[in-house]
Protein backbone atom coordinates (compact mmCIF):
# COMPACT_ATOMS: atom_id res chain seq x y z
CA UNK A 1 0.00 0.00 0.00
CA UNK A 2 1.39 3.32 -1.12
CA UNK A 3 0.30 5.96 0.98
CA UNK A 4 0.66 9.88 -0.17
CA UNK A 5 1.11 13.27 1.69
CA UNK A 6 0.50 16.32 -0.01
CA UNK A 7 0.88 19.99 -0.09
CA UNK A 8 0.54 22.80 -2.16
CA UNK A 9 3.23 24.77 -3.31
CA UNK A 10 4.04 27.28 -6.46
CA UNK A 11 5.36 24.44 -8.64
CA UNK A 12 1.04 23.22 -7.95
CA UNK A 13 1.50 20.24 -5.52
CA UNK A 14 4.36 18.66 -3.70
CA UNK A 15 3.69 15.02 -2.88
CA UNK A 16 6.06 12.51 -0.72
CA UNK A 17 5.26 8.92 -1.07
CA UNK A 18 6.03 6.07 1.61
CA UNK A 19 5.78 2.70 0.84
CA UNK A 20 7.56 -0.82 1.69
CA UNK A 21 9.93 0.44 -0.93
CA UNK A 22 10.70 3.67 1.03
CA UNK A 23 10.40 7.60 0.65
CA UNK A 24 10.31 9.38 -2.41
CA UNK A 25 9.01 13.32 -3.35
CA UNK A 26 7.59 14.62 -6.69
CA UNK A 27 5.30 17.52 -7.47
CA UNK A 28 2.37 17.53 -10.00
CA UNK A 29 0.81 20.45 -11.53
CA UNK A 30 -3.00 19.67 -10.46
CA UNK A 31 -4.30 17.20 -7.83
CA UNK A 32 -5.62 15.06 -10.44
CA UNK A 33 -2.79 14.29 -11.93
CA UNK A 34 -1.88 12.30 -9.14
CA UNK A 35 -4.96 10.47 -8.41
CA UNK A 36 -4.46 9.37 -12.29
CA UNK A 37 -0.86 8.16 -11.50
CA UNK A 38 -1.68 5.79 -8.45
CA UNK A 39 -2.57 2.92 -7.69
CA UNK A 40 -5.74 2.07 -6.84
CA UNK A 41 -5.91 1.29 -2.81
CA UNK A 42 -3.69 4.32 -2.25
CA UNK A 43 -4.10 6.90 0.07
CA UNK A 44 -3.74 10.68 -0.10
CA UNK A 45 -4.15 12.81 2.60
CA UNK A 46 -4.09 16.35 1.52
CA UNK A 47 -3.42 19.84 3.68
CA UNK A 48 -6.86 21.67 2.25
CA UNK A 49 -9.26 22.19 3.55
CA UNK A 50 -12.21 19.73 1.82
CA UNK A 51 -15.79 19.41 3.49
CA UNK A 52 -16.97 23.31 3.42
CA UNK A 53 -19.59 25.35 4.84
CA UNK A 54 -22.04 26.60 1.76
CA UNK A 55 -23.69 29.70 3.90
CA UNK A 56 -22.77 29.56 7.28
CA UNK A 57 -19.99 32.09 9.31
CA UNK A 58 -19.69 29.31 11.98
CA UNK A 59 -16.05 27.86 11.63
CA UNK A 60 -15.89 23.92 10.80
CA UNK A 61 -15.87 21.84 14.46
CA UNK A 62 -12.46 20.76 12.55
CA UNK A 63 -10.66 24.08 12.47
CA UNK A 64 -11.84 25.23 15.98
CA UNK A 65 -10.51 21.78 17.69
CA UNK A 66 -7.26 22.00 15.63
CA UNK A 67 -7.12 24.81 17.28
CA UNK A 68 -7.32 24.24 20.76
CA UNK A 69 -5.18 20.90 19.65
CA UNK A 70 -1.91 23.10 19.25
CA UNK A 71 -2.79 25.63 22.08
CA UNK A 72 -0.54 27.91 23.02
CA UNK A 73 2.17 27.55 20.69
CA UNK A 74 0.97 26.74 16.96
CA UNK A 75 -3.03 28.05 16.71
CA UNK A 76 -2.90 30.48 14.39
CA UNK A 77 -1.37 28.06 11.91
CA UNK A 78 -4.97 27.05 11.84
CA UNK A 79 -7.62 29.08 9.97
CA UNK A 80 -11.12 28.63 9.07
CA UNK A 81 -11.98 27.33 5.98
CA UNK A 82 -14.02 29.53 3.70
CA UNK A 83 -17.43 29.19 2.99
CA UNK A 84 -18.12 27.21 -1.06
CA UNK A 85 -19.98 30.19 -2.48
CA UNK A 86 -16.80 32.35 -3.02
CA UNK A 87 -14.00 29.57 -3.63
CA UNK A 88 -14.14 30.83 -7.35
CA UNK A 89 -14.61 34.33 -7.03
CA UNK A 90 -10.98 35.67 -8.49
CA UNK A 91 -11.18 39.45 -6.95
CA UNK A 92 -10.32 39.69 -3.03
CA UNK A 93 -12.70 42.66 -2.24
CA UNK A 94 -15.55 40.70 -4.15
CA UNK A 95 -14.72 37.48 -2.15
CA UNK A 96 -14.83 39.36 0.77
CA UNK A 97 -17.82 41.02 0.51
CA UNK A 98 -20.07 38.14 -0.77
CA UNK A 99 -18.36 35.86 2.52
CA UNK A 100 -20.42 38.78 4.92
CA UNK A 101 -23.38 39.02 2.90
CA UNK A 102 -23.96 34.99 2.91
CA UNK A 103 -22.22 34.04 6.08
CA UNK A 104 -21.76 37.61 7.85
CA UNK A 105 -17.74 36.50 8.17
CA UNK A 106 -15.23 38.13 6.15
CA UNK A 107 -12.44 36.58 4.38
CA UNK A 108 -9.14 36.81 5.50
CA UNK A 109 -6.42 37.50 2.61
CA UNK A 110 -4.27 34.41 3.81
CA UNK A 111 -7.51 31.96 3.33
CA UNK A 112 -8.62 33.81 -0.18
CA UNK A 113 -4.75 33.01 -1.52
CA UNK A 114 -5.89 29.44 -1.34
CA UNK A 115 -8.95 29.10 -2.87
CA UNK A 116 -8.04 28.56 -6.50
CA UNK A 117 -6.06 25.35 -4.44
CA UNK A 118 -9.32 24.94 -2.46
CA UNK A 119 -11.83 25.27 -5.22
CA UNK A 120 -9.13 22.85 -7.38
CA UNK A 121 -9.78 20.02 -4.39
CA UNK A 122 -13.67 20.40 -4.23
CA UNK A 123 -14.01 20.41 -7.94
CA UNK A 124 -12.00 17.01 -8.00
CA UNK A 125 -13.58 15.60 -5.05
CA UNK A 126 -17.30 16.24 -6.51
CA UNK A 127 -16.34 14.91 -9.68
CA UNK A 128 -13.82 11.88 -9.06
CA UNK A 129 -14.72 8.41 -7.68
CA UNK A 130 -11.38 7.12 -7.37
CA UNK A 131 -10.13 10.84 -5.67
CA UNK A 132 -13.08 10.40 -3.08
CA UNK A 133 -12.10 6.56 -2.50
CA UNK A 134 -8.67 7.92 -1.33
CA UNK A 135 -8.38 11.81 -0.48
CA UNK A 136 -8.81 13.10 3.35
CA UNK A 137 -8.02 16.23 4.78
CA UNK A 138 -4.76 16.55 6.96
CA UNK A 139 -3.41 19.65 8.95
CA UNK A 140 0.54 19.53 9.22
CA UNK A 141 1.46 20.70 12.46
CA UNK A 142 -2.34 18.72 14.18
CA UNK A 143 0.22 15.72 12.45
CA UNK A 144 3.17 16.89 14.05
CA UNK A 145 1.34 17.12 16.87
CA UNK A 146 -0.40 13.45 17.21
CA UNK A 147 3.55 11.58 16.30
CA UNK A 148 5.20 14.07 18.88
CA UNK A 149 2.80 12.37 21.48
CA UNK A 150 0.48 15.14 21.14
CA UNK A 151 2.72 17.89 21.49
CA UNK A 152 2.38 20.65 19.81
CA UNK A 153 5.91 21.80 17.69
CA UNK A 154 7.88 24.46 20.19
CA UNK A 155 8.85 26.44 16.84
CA UNK A 156 7.53 27.83 13.64
CA UNK A 157 7.91 25.71 11.11
CA UNK A 158 9.67 28.46 8.71
CA UNK A 159 12.76 29.01 11.59
CA UNK A 160 15.81 27.38 11.49
CA UNK A 161 14.87 25.57 14.91
CA UNK A 162 11.21 24.87 13.48
CA UNK A 163 12.79 22.93 10.55
CA UNK A 164 15.35 20.93 12.24
CA UNK A 165 12.70 19.88 15.41
CA UNK A 166 10.27 18.89 12.64
CA UNK A 167 12.91 17.06 10.75
CA UNK A 168 14.40 15.39 13.70
CA UNK A 169 11.01 14.02 15.00
CA UNK A 170 9.96 12.39 11.19
CA UNK A 171 13.73 10.76 11.21
CA UNK A 172 12.86 8.79 13.95
CA UNK A 173 9.77 7.56 12.04
CA UNK A 174 11.44 7.31 8.57
CA UNK A 175 15.01 6.54 9.06
CA UNK A 176 16.09 7.99 5.46
CA UNK A 177 14.04 11.30 5.48
CA UNK A 178 17.25 13.34 6.28
CA UNK A 179 18.53 12.69 3.17
CA UNK A 180 15.37 12.49 1.01
CA UNK A 181 14.94 16.12 2.20
CA UNK A 182 18.37 16.82 1.28
CA UNK A 183 17.71 15.85 -1.82
CA UNK A 184 14.70 17.65 -2.84
CA UNK A 185 15.81 20.75 -1.64
CA UNK A 186 18.74 20.20 -4.23
CA UNK A 187 16.57 19.10 -6.88
CA UNK A 188 13.56 22.00 -6.38
CA UNK A 189 14.35 25.67 -6.43
CA UNK A 190 12.56 27.01 -3.50
CA UNK A 191 10.60 29.87 -5.64
CA UNK A 192 8.89 26.10 -6.75
CA UNK A 193 8.95 24.07 -3.68
CA UNK A 194 9.41 25.62 0.05
CA UNK A 195 11.52 23.85 2.59
CA UNK A 196 8.32 23.64 4.69
CA UNK A 197 6.47 22.30 2.12
CA UNK A 198 8.62 19.52 1.81
CA UNK A 199 8.13 18.76 5.30
CA UNK A 200 4.48 19.16 5.21
CA UNK A 201 4.07 16.53 2.42
CA UNK A 202 6.31 13.84 4.61
CA UNK A 203 4.04 14.48 7.95
CA UNK A 204 1.56 14.05 5.71
CA UNK A 205 2.31 10.95 4.48
CA UNK A 206 3.73 9.42 7.14
CA UNK A 207 0.22 10.02 8.79
CA UNK A 208 -1.48 8.17 5.88
CA UNK A 209 0.85 5.43 6.41
CA UNK A 210 0.01 4.79 10.20
CA UNK A 211 -3.39 3.75 10.14
CA UNK A 212 -3.44 1.74 13.24
CA UNK A 213 -3.07 4.94 14.99
CA UNK A 214 -5.81 7.12 13.10
CA UNK A 215 -7.83 9.31 14.99
CA UNK A 216 -9.85 12.40 13.65
CA UNK A 217 -10.73 16.06 14.67
CA UNK A 218 -13.51 15.92 16.02
CA UNK A 219 -14.01 12.40 16.70
CA UNK A 220 -17.46 12.60 14.61
CA UNK A 221 -17.22 14.68 11.69
CA UNK A 222 -19.90 16.71 10.41
CA UNK A 223 -21.08 16.36 6.45
CA UNK A 224 -21.32 18.61 4.14
CA UNK A 225 -24.01 19.50 1.40
CA UNK A 226 -22.32 17.44 -0.55
CA UNK A 227 -21.51 14.32 2.04
CA UNK A 228 -17.66 15.10 2.32
CA UNK A 229 -16.38 14.63 5.93
CA UNK A 230 -15.53 18.09 7.71
CA UNK A 231 -12.34 16.48 9.25
CA UNK A 232 -8.60 16.63 10.14
CA UNK A 233 -6.68 13.00 10.19
CA UNK A 234 -3.82 12.28 12.51
CA UNK A 235 -2.24 9.95 14.11
CA UNK A 236 -1.74 9.71 18.16
CA UNK A 237 1.53 8.10 19.48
Amino acid sequence: MQAYGVDGCKAGWVYACVSEDGVGIGTVARLCDLVEMVPTGSRIFVDIPIGLRDDSGVARLCDQQARRLLRPLRTSSIFSAPIRPIIGIKDYGQANSESKRLSGKGLSKQTYNITPKILEVDQLMNSHAKAREMIREVHPEVCFYGLAGCRPMRHGKKTKEGFAERLALLARLQSEVEQIVKTALARYPRKMVATDDILDALVCAVTARLDDHWKTVPSVPEVDSKGLPMEMVYCEL
